[in-house]
């Protein structure tokens, strides 16, 4: 989905999403990261094969991913995977990666507005959105094969924003992909 023609001779940014649900990553993209960029390609895919089709090298005047999340929900039908493919590649080594959890609490509730403070608040989220990172957190060393940047929510989007756009500062600039 493309949201901007402001820059229209650069490529736009280019964003995996990947998620046993694409309409629910694509909601979680769009109350939370969708509104930080002018100009993005948000690709949400749904299985292995379609996630890793973007990890092939890119053609002239394409360009390469920037940026990849991963459902929580999908880790153990091929995202842990997925990640272990990206970081074999020395070209892809450091493309920021995020897994995406989503808490006991939201699938719980199903139609929980984890992007609204005051729910968040209210419901005790700091407790769900940190029991949900946990079994990922191990993934947070930089020597782990399956290295994560961070582990994001509705509960600490907001926090992270600045980190995402440093690791992606770190991957355009030292990995010559650009």
């Amino acid at each position: 989905m493309k949201t901007s023609a402001y820059f229209i001779d650069d490529a736009p940014l280019q964003i995996l999403f990947f998620d046993e649900d694409s309409c629910n990553g694509g909601n979680f993209f769009n109350s939370g990261l969708g509104t930080t960029w002018f100009d993005y390609d948000l690709h949400l895919v749904e299985n292995i094969a379609e996630a890793t089709d973007f990890l092939q090298p890119v053609k002239q005047n394409e360009r390469a991913l920037d940026l990849v999340f991963i459902s929580n929900m999908i880790w153990s039908k091929g995202g842990e995977q997925l990640v272990k493919q990206i970081r074999s590649n020395q070209r892809l080594i450091r493309l920021p990666v995020y897994c995406v959890a989503a808490c006991s609490h939201k699938l719980v509730v199903g139609n929980a507005n984890c992007m609204n403070k005051d729910w968040r608040h209210a419901t005790n989220c700091n407790h769900y959105s940190k029991a949900a990172a946990e079994p990922f957190e191990r993934y947070l060393a930089a020597d782990h094969p399956a290295h994560l940047h961070g582990i994001l929510c509705g509960n600490n989007i907001a926090d992270q924003m600045s980190t995402i756009i440093d690791n992606m500062n770190q991957y355009w600039f030292n990995s010559g992909t650009v």
